[in-house]
């Protein structure tokens, strides 16, 4: 079968550019043409834009922002080059790009199916409310899939309610990868969709491994911290009393604190490769995260993790929902987490069992479309 995969292929992120790898790479080992649609809308173009960016924050009078942002905008170009070397040497897109959904419509006769999915496709924050990503170009409806597409929001805004539902009704094979997604398709439209895992799950460990391995490990003990709020994990380190002197830390941050500074073996980067990400993770003696593939690719790789929620419903979502069905919400870390309950070693014998049950779960799901 040919498949056309839409989602968000150049993003400059670590879980964008791993599940789409990971999907591509499941359909394409299974015997299928898995082609990713290079679909980029305006939204999508300006959201790693600098020069817009800065421009907006100086017209809004953010000057601070506008600064700050200018000055790490060499430091943006460096991620983005690596990211797109990422994407270059291990997927593969259309030809052509296309920008507009009349554009994207020059797909259909072009594939035997068409996939949307993962990641947060279905934020209206994230798509620029564009339905493409509902698949709403493709003519003949009995070919669309969507697998563990993400809204990302615990609700969608009044005025995109219609066109929503409207499209959500005409994908035929309807999967999303959080149960509060569920609900909001089960809400706008009255359908059961299936609830599945990310499709970094559809690859085995062994796979994930042999792609860390592409890059330089890290040598003696060291902890890996990936937050998304400044002093996340040194607040951890305070209230649960956890030792971090027999470590080395490695961070991956926007921002420097004053703990950065202090601590000679912390080491502080701005990005790293998503090759280096993945072995960061895998050579770890502990990894500390506020990122939902973060911990994904901790279970994958069966590392002792704490897990930061942010707060907001929406996005803590796909975190509290993979560790409920792997019966690891007690790593999400509160105020009453102890050293001890940080160094306690986790049951993967158990974790491995309830997991595979979801894995094949999900690849079924894929399955028993191309059957």
């Amino acid at each position: 079968m040919k498949i056309g995969l839409i989602t968000f292929h150049n993003a400059l992120n670590y879980g964008a550019s791993l599940q789409t790898y990971a999907t591509q790479k499941y359909l394409n080992e299974l015997g299928h043409e898995c082609v990713i649609i290079d679909y980029v809308n305006d939204s999508r173009n300006k959201a790693y834009d600098m020069k817009a960016q800065i421009t907006n924050q100086f017209k809004e009078k953010q000057y601070k922002t506008a600064i700050r942002m200018a000055a790490g905008s060499f430091l943006m170009n460096l991620r983005r080059k690596s990211f797109l070397a990422f994407y270059s040497q291990n997927t593969i897109k259309t030809n052509k790009m296309y920008r507009t959904n009349e554009e994207a419509r020059e797909l259909n006769g072009k594939f035997d199916y068409f996939i949307v999915g993962s990641d947060q496709v279905w934020n209206p924050n994230n798509n620029g409310w564009d339905m493409a990503y509902l698949l709403n170009f493709v003519d003949e409806k009995e070919k669309t899939i969507s697998y563990a597409s993400s809204f990302g929001v615990s609700s969608i805004p009044d005025e995109l309610t219609d066109l929503y539902s409207e499209n959500l009704r005409l994908i035929n094979h309807l999967s999303t990868r959080e149960g509060l997604g569920v609900e909001l398709i089960k809400n706008m439209t009255g359908r059961d969709a299936k609830l599945v895992l990310d499709p970094v799950f559809l690859l085995d460990r062994d796979r994930w491994i042999k792609l860390a391995k592409t890059a330089k490990d890290e040598k003696g003990e060291f902890l890996f911290v990936y937050t998304n709020r400044s002093n996340q994990f040194e607040r951890m380190v305070k209230t649960t009393d956890f030792d971090v002197t027999p470590y080395k830390i490695h961070k991956i941050s926007r921002f420097l604190t004053p703990w950065d500074f202090i601590n000679s073996n912390v080491k502080v980067d701005y990005f790293i490769p998503p090759q280096k990400f993945l072995s960061n993770i895998l050579n770890a003696s502990l990894v500390a995260t506020a990122s939902f593939h973060c911990v994904a690719f901790a279970i994958l790789f069966q590392k002792k993790f704490v897990a930061f929620l942010t707060g907001d419903e929406g996005r803590d979502e796909r975190i509290t929902n993979l560790l409920h069905i792997t019966g690891l919400s007690h790593r999400i870390y509160n105020e009453n987490m102890t050293s001890r309950d940080i160094e306690e070693e986790i049951d993967y014998a158990n974790v491995e069992r309830r997991l595979q049950k979801y894995v094949a779960d999900s690849q079924e799901f894929l399955n028993n479309i191309f059957t």
